[in-house]
């Protein structure tokens, strides 16, 4: 599972900090095509133990101190753009398949 999260987010966030999780999850096995889906009110460790439960390619943790779930369905709509490993926006995804921004929400 590759790890979208900006890196300056860990640093300024505690262990104990919750935030929301976004994936990308395969549609098929081996497709290119994904399905979006998130967590509310978890931590950075339980991001990771859910993505990986649910067999996310792509998973972000963004803090609530960064952006509330909220606030994160609100401005994605510059997802589209192209990627190669991250996303700029806080609730768009790299689809490393396709190579661009997609919405997990």
């Amino acid at each position: 599972m590759f790890d979208d999260t900006h890196p300056d987010w860990l640093v300024k966030s505690s262990p104990w900090s919750l935030g929301t999780a976004l994936y990308l999850i395969p549609a098929k096995p081996g497709g290119d095509d994904m399905m979006g889906s998130h967590a509310l009110n978890v931590t950075y460790v339980e991001c990771r133990m859910i993505g990986g439960n649910r067999l996310a390619d792509v998973m972000k943790w963004v803090p609530h101190d960064i952006m509330s779930f909220a606030d994160i369905v609100k401005h994605t709509g510059a997802c589209g753009d192209p990627c190669v490993g991250t996303c700029v926006e806080a609730g768009c995804l790299c689809n490393r398949r396709k190579k661009i921004c997609e919405r997990a929400t």
